[in-house]
């Protein structure tokens, strides 16, 4: 990288050019910047030109909101910010919305949405009908667990490549699950909670290793959950809502759930996300 920094604007649009016909995105974005930052009188005026050259939409709003924003060179500097509004906001040419199965497990349809004909299509179907399942998105991956086939809770697991359009199958889960917790975290989806085959809610949690293509069970919850929202937040697991108002956090690194004190006690059915570091929950019974 020091090198880097030391390369001409012709020959550093040549490896721009290199690094694009191979994906590399994100590299791309932090040569640039800190190409830039290495002389800033001097090259500050060459950045937005620089950044031109990266296809923006690719990197999608977290990036920015968690790496931009650390970069004083980026946030001071007006035609970049116009620039990230306008492609944020029109979501870019590959920006789509994927729906999938449904109606109570009679669907294995796959519907997309692409924000640049403003059209819903019908694209590859899944290997089987599911609904009351949930998906991870994951470096252009869509993972996808469990569920309800219409008939019984299911334990299948498969991923849709965006690129290519095309579903695999991946091992399935040690325990059939619906209406679970799922999220991801470093090279793990992690499943928790959720309805058994015979319809008893569970506690229990397991992991997936997308490396290796294995399962492995984890420390269970200290409380049993269903219909809930599992969260990432900064290297943790938070489980709100579920039959339950009690907050709990995992550490996978100790792999023991805690509980957490708040003042705030939610229904059952809660909805919750992390964004710009702080994680915001909606009580849908509530509606607040």
């Amino acid at each position: 990288q020091e090198l880097i920094s030391w390369l001409s604007i012709e020959n550093f649009k040549k490896l721009l050019k290199v690094l694009r016909n191979h994906s590399k995105y994100e590299e791309m974005f932090y040569f640039v910047v800190e190409w830039a930052e290495f002389d800033k009188v001097e090259r500050e005026s060459k950045l937005f030109e620089l950044l031109q050259c990266i296809p923006l939409t690719n990197l999608g709003w977290k990036f920015f909101d968690e790496v931009v924003t650390e970069r004083k060179i980026l946030t001071d500097n007006i035609k970049f910010n116009k620039l990230i509004s306008k492609t944020l906001s029109k979501g870019g040419s590959n920006s789509s919305i994927y729906v999938f199965g449904g109606k109570n497990g009679s669907l294995s349809s796959v519907s997309k949405f692409k924000s640049s004909t403003g059209l819903w299509v019908e694209t590859t179907r899944m290997s089987g009908k599911r609904s009351h399942f949930d998906c991870v998105v994951i470096a252009n991956k869509i993972y996808l667990c469990g569920g309800w086939n219409g008939q019984q809770s299911i334990n299948t697991v498969e991923v849709f490549e965006t690129k290519t359009q095309k579903f695999r199958s991946l091992k399935p889960m040690k325990y059939c699950r619906r209406n679970f917790g799922f999220v991801g975290l470093r090279n793990y989806l992690y499943v928790a909670g959720g309805l058994d085959k015979r319809y008893v809610n569970s506690k229990t949690v397991q992991k997936y290793n997308i490396e290796t293509d294995n399962w492995e069970k984890c420390k269970s919850m200290n409380k049993k959950r269903l219909n809930f929202s599992l969260v990432e937040f900064k290297g943790k697991l938070y489980a709100f809502g579920g039959s339950e108002s009690i907050l709990e956090c995992y550490d996978p690194d100790q792999d023991k759930w805690e509980y957490k004190s708040i003042e705030k006690k939610w229904n059952n059915q809660i909805n919750a996300i992390s964004f710009q570091n702080k994680i915001y929950v909606i009580d849908v019974d509530r509606s607040e």
